[in-house]
């Protein structure tokens, strides 16, 4: 079932960001790199209370099984996506639309391991599109990490849900990461 989150969901939310947010100190082990690359994995786990009481009134969705939350999205609104960022562009024209429609931004969307191949991330993804669509959000983008660690579960994500790649970064000081890249993604959903 997938449903808005409440109160009541703070631990289990935040036990998923803990088990999935990556260890920057880790990333020199060859066997760990490989897993989370291949896995997929949540960058800077910044989450707390307070901030998710404040996040709940959005769209902030779950995924529950047999009353156990195994996954969540949030979805925020971006203002800072106004600014521009130092990168190379492959499609000028999601670039401009950022501000000529309204949009969104997909923070984050987290399934628990023992839950992935269900297509339930797209689920919840398709949820928060329609609610989107309904208050007339034009676009949802998202971004990507692909340096110095490549999260090639969250591009093979975007791609079969239908996001293009607007731009890659270029290298920056990230969450811990020297040389962070990432492509930022745009989907269409007006």
């Amino acid at each position: 079932m997938i449903r808005q989150a409440q109160p009541t969901d703070y631990e289990a939310i935040k036990d998923i960001d803990e088990k999935l947010t990556i260890d920057t100190q880790k990333i020199s082990e060859r066997d760990y790199l490989s897993n989370m690359e291949r896995s997929g994995f949540l960058v800077q786990n910044t989450f707390t209370l307070e901030k998710f009481e404040k996040e709940i009134t959005t769209t902030f969705l779950v995924t529950e099984i047999e009353e156990k939350i195994v996954g969540y999205l949030r979805i925020e609104d971006a203002t800072y996506l106004d600014k521009e960022r130092p990168a190379i562009v492959y499609k000028p024209e999601l670039v401009e639309s950022q501000i000529k429609k309204p949009y969104k931004y997909l923070d984050r969307i987290s399934l628990l391991p023992e839950y992935r191949g269900r297509k339930l991330a797209s689920k919840m993804l398709t949820a928060a599109e329609k609610l989107l669509k309904n208050e007339e959000v034009g676009y949802l983008y998202s971004f990507v990490v692909v340096s110095p660690i490549t999260n090639t579960a969250s591009i093979i994500f975007h791609d079969y849900n239908g996001f293009e790649r607007v731009d890659i970064s270029k290298t920056f000081t990230f969450a811990g990461f020297e040389n962070y890249q990432s492509f930022k993604y745009c989907k269409k959903l007006l």
